[in-house]
């Protein structure tokens, strides 16, 4: 559960749009492609639009900037760029996408990936979110250097009793 709000919370706190604010959570993830289904990330993102209050990041990478494995994948489906497109289950999860958008018309520019984990800047003058420091998670556990992983889980346990 104090993972899970842990998640929730950074998001929340660092996510100010689907343009901008990335977290170090979002390399936490399982995804999957979709280039063999036509209209597939445009079918999520206007599902997401219509709720209130969800998070979600898109990002893009020109053709040029792909890897080879990436190239190979773009010449087979006739494309100039892939998207990359983070969703956020209801437990913070991050789920990544990657594929195209054939129907959707963004507003701003699709800022660029770094496949570094690289922070770039926002466009049109957004600006990121900011962690709370308060909420950075501390584990306050002492543990020694003679503790392997089932003495920490033992004593965790101990603890919660």
């Amino acid at each position: 559960r104090e993972y899970q709000q842990l998640l929730l919370q950074s998001h929340e706190q660092v996510i100010s749009s689907p343009f901008c604010g990335i977290d170090r959570w979002f390399d936490n993830h399982y995804g999957f492609v979709t280039w063999t289904i036509d209209g597939y990330l445009d079918r999520i993102i206007e599902k997401l639009k219509s709720r209130q209050n969800t998070k979600y990041r898109v990002y893009r990478t020109l053709y040029e900037h792909t890897s080879p494995d990436g190239k190979k994948n773009l010449d087979l489906y006739g494309k100039d760029q892939v998207y990359i497109f983070f969703v956020f289950e209801p437990s913070g999860q991050t789920i990544q996408l990657m594929g195209d958008f054939p129907e959707t018309v963004f507003d701003v520019s699709v800022p660029e990936w770094s496949t570094q984990w690289c922070w770039r800047p926002c466009p049109s003058g957004m600006e990121d979110g900011l962690v709370d420091p308060d909420m950075v998670y501390v584990d306050t556990e002492a543990y020694d250097d003679n503790d392997d992983y089932n003495d920490r889980v033992k004593k965790d346990e101990r603890h919660l009793h």
